[in-house]
């Protein structure tokens, strides 16, 4: 991953976007409704709503992992109930949270139909056992 990298809805240095990622998506993200969508979550969150993940993971899935070496999108809405849960990968979690039952039941598939062991974790970024690129919807 690059070390500098662009927040693509306002320009700043907030959301981190891998750079084969950004050439692909950068320019969509400066879209009228991307910044309109970027100024109502700003809007929320002043307000006192609590948004998740926080701002600068929400594009989390677009930085883990390098367009041309994703081999697998899972494309969700998990709720995440509380702070420190979400980071911008559906399903996932850090190493330390409870695995959310909706990826408990994602790495039972996994195990059944590929034999692949569950890991530890519920963390899906790369290097940590991942075998999914993630990504929330609305």
């Amino acid at each position: 991953m690059a070390a500098a990298r662009t927040d693509a809805v306002s320009g700043e240095d907030r959301v981190r976007l891998e750079p084969s990622w950004k050439a692909r998506v950068g320019d969509w993200l400066l879209r009228p409704e991307m910044q309109a969508l970027a100024g109502f979550l700003r809007q929320r969150s002043a307000s006192g709503a609590r948004i998740y993940p926080p701002g600068p993971q929400i594009f989390a899935a677009f930085d883990a992992t390098p367009f041309d070496e994703v081999k697998v999108v899972i494309l969700g809405k998990d709720p995440y109930h509380g702070p420190g849960k979400a980071h911008g990968l559906c399903f996932s979690v850090l190493p330390g949270v409870p695995v959310p039952p909706s990826l408990l039941n994602i790495f039972k598939e996994i195990e059944a139909g590929l034999r692949l062991p569950r890991p530890e974790h519920g963390c899906l970024l790369p290097g940590r056992g991942a075998v999914c690129c993630c990504s929330t919807r609305c």
